[in-house]
Order: C-alpha cells, then structure tokens, then sequence
C-alpha cells in the first residue's frame, strides 16, 4: 500500500495503489505519477542520507557527523571535515532544488538510481 498524505493538497490516506483510488483522483485532475513521487518522496530523501552516510565511511570515518566534527582546527583533519562539509551542503542544496523542480512537473521524475547518480561527488583532495 503507497499512501499519499499531503496537506496542501488536502488529501490523507489515499492509496496509490489501488485501482477505485486512482480512477477517483484521476477524475478529480490529480497527476498518478506526480502523486506517487509526492508519496515516494521520503525514500529519495532516505537514499542520499545513505549515500552521504557512504561517503563518510568510504573516507575512513564512522558517519557524516563524526566527518563533520572534525572541522576545527589547523590539521589536514579540519581541512577535510570543512571540505565535505561544504560537499554535504552542496549534495543537499541539489536534492531538495530537484524534487522541488519534480514536484512543480518542471522535469521528469527519475528513477532513483539515476537521482543519485546525478549527486555531486567528494573528491578527498584538500
């Protein structure tokens, strides 16, 4: 069951997924395929989470935050940290720019594995 709760929209509990559901929304001018991101949304959000999450520990650290923290400080460490600092910004400036533009039907929805293979990338470098 995909369930689509959205406020602005004043709709609560409608299933995605069922066929009586669909043909109502349908007919009352909702987009299905817009509905159903709205409702996926949350998964996309989750997803580069996780890819920052892989980042961190791809570069030898536990999590974003522990990457985070070192920040301060005049070592190779703190100039790392404020880089992906600033990479982390940049990935999540470009993930909420993009549902944004998905949401207003501005471009076509992607599938999430082409979302995230559209995110910036940290390069290690300092």
């Amino acid at each position: 069951m995909l369930k689509i709760n959205n406020k602005e929209l004043g709709l609560y509990g409608w299933d995605l997924e069922d066929e009586d559901s669909i043909k109502i929304l349908k007919d009352k001018g909702f987009d299905i395929e817009l509905l159903t991101f709205m409702a996926k949304k949350d998964l996309y959000i989750e997803a580069v989470s996780n890819y920052m999450e892989d980042v961190a520990k791809e570069n030898g650290y536990y999590s974003v935050l522990s990457f985070c923290s070192y920040s301060n400080g005049n070592d190779s460490y703190a100039l790392e940290s404020q880089k992906f600092i600033s990479f982390r910004s940049s990935v999540w400036s470009y993930c909420y720019e993009e549902l944004e533009k998905i949401e207003k039907g501005e471009i076509t929805i992607p599938t999430l594995d082409y979302f995230l293979s559209t995110l910036p990338k940290f390069i290690k470098e300092v």
